[in-house]
């Protein structure tokens, strides 16, 4: 069943003094035949089995309507959900309250609630009648980046013959998810991280060329490398031709973010990572607007074989939507990788030359990693000056961004 009914409030011991009653009635009208008790005893008798009837199928052909679904929101924008439910039956649920639990990050403006350290409980008056279509439409108005999630669903409503509540709760989990994006707090000075190195990316003017890619021949001139002849072209124009190939620059990024912070022998959540996200996301969609190749480390803990959130190297739109779901779905009070760890094994990985952009603190073991990566890459870090996120070019032996 969809829906399971809560014996809690529904006070079984009333039905039980009302069978007693019953029981009574009819002894004392075989002794007394009298036939008013009999009259009498019919009459709580059929309240009695009409109530275990009511009791046995309330509730039990509403469907709640439950499809995989996910809504994407940046922070302050709004949203909806709506909830509809089928009565297949013909016994309505009159003047009933629909409650079910969701996270802080979202704030339905309809309905206010207060919330605690992580949810917010919602009550909703609904009537349901009988064999009818209802939609429920709330909305929200997402606030702080994280999945939101509906749960604790259940229906509660008078009974129609006692003066009593009953509750229905609803036994699948909700499939809808809301992600809220991270604020997209802006970075100064991004032009200093572009580098002009060999690379994949086409562009008008260059010192490389990618010889893979030829774009035809010109004219030859004394300044050309031999090898660079074109003899058939030559031979068919009579004139000496070289080849022209397509210019190209390295606009790949490596986004590296550290969440936590160093404190003694261990690791724990630093007070501002929820910036250092926004930053990165801020990063990512100005790599994708330009359309250049970035991958993006975070050292928030997860399962399996590489223990750290890694998006691999990509470009684009679809590429930016999945580095911001990442890193929307890094728990707030999230478990670290040691920064160092993280590092190490990105090392082992760089085998191609790469901008690299440092997001929050770097520990003096994390700093000596990445003074050996300055020998073959070029590497910026992301400082605060004057409450401002400002892109600078690491000086070797700086050991914090801030």
């Amino acid at each position: 069943m969809m829906w399971r009914k809560d014996v809690h409030f529904h006070n079984q011991r009333s039905m039980d003094f009302l069978l007693l009653i019953i029981l009574a009635l009819a002894i004392l009208g075989l002794i007394m035949k009298q036939p008013f008790i009999y009259l009498l005893t019919g009459l709580i008798g059929a309240y009695f089995l009409i109530t275990i009837l009511y009791d046995r199928y309330v509730g039990n052909r509403l469907e709640l309507r439950n499809e995989r679904m996910t809504i994407k929101l940046f922070p302050e924008e709004e949203g909806h959900i709506v909830f509809e439910f089928q009565n297949k039956s013909f016994i309505p649920m009159i003047n009933g309250e629909f409650r079910f639990r969701s996270n802080r990050n979202i704030r339905f403006t309809k309905h206010p609630s207060p919330a605690d350290k992580y949810w917010r409980i919602i009550d909703v008056p609904l009537s349901i009648t009988g064999r009818k279509k209802i939609k429920l439409a709330l909305p929200f108005i997402a606030e702080d980046r994280g999945i939101a999630k509906i749960s604790n669903i259940n229906y509660s409503f008078p009974h129609l013959l006692q003066f009593q509540n009953m509750r229905i709760d609803y036994n699948a989990p909700y499939l809808l998810e809301i992600v809220v994006f991270p604020k997209l707090l802006p970075v100064q000075r991004l032009e200093i991280a572009f580098q002009n190195q060999g690379g994949s990316q086409r562009v008008p003017f260059s010192p490389m060329e990618d010889l893979l890619v030829p774009l035809g021949t010109r004219e030859y001139s004394y300044s050309d490398p031999f090898h660079r002849i074109n003899w058939k072209a030559t031979a068919k124009t009579q004139k000496m031709q070289t080849n022209v190939y397509e210019r190209v620059i390295d606009m790949s990024f490596l986004f590296i973010v550290n969440i936590g912070a160093f404190y003694g022998m261990r690791h724990e959540s630093a007070t501002d990572y929820e910036d250092y996200l926004s930053y990165a996301a801020f990063l990512t969609k100005y790599a994708a607007e330009k359309e250049f190749p970035y991958e993006l480390y975070i050292n928030s803990r997860r399962p399996g074989k590489t223990p750290y959130m890694h998006l691999p190297e990509g470009e684009g739109k679809n590429h930016y939507a999945h580095a911001l779901e990442m890193l929307a779905r890094i728990p707030h009070e999230a478990m670290v990788v040691p920064f160092e760890h993280m590092l190490y094994r990105i090392g082992q990985q760089l085998h191609t030359s790469k901008t690299i952009i440092l997001i929050g603190e770097l520990t003096s073991e994390a700093k000596e990693i990445v003074d050996n990566w300055e020998k073959h890459h070029r590497v910026l870090q992301l400082e605060i000056q004057n409450n401002q996120a400002v892109l600078t070019p690491r000086k070797r032996g700086r050991i914090n961004a801030k």
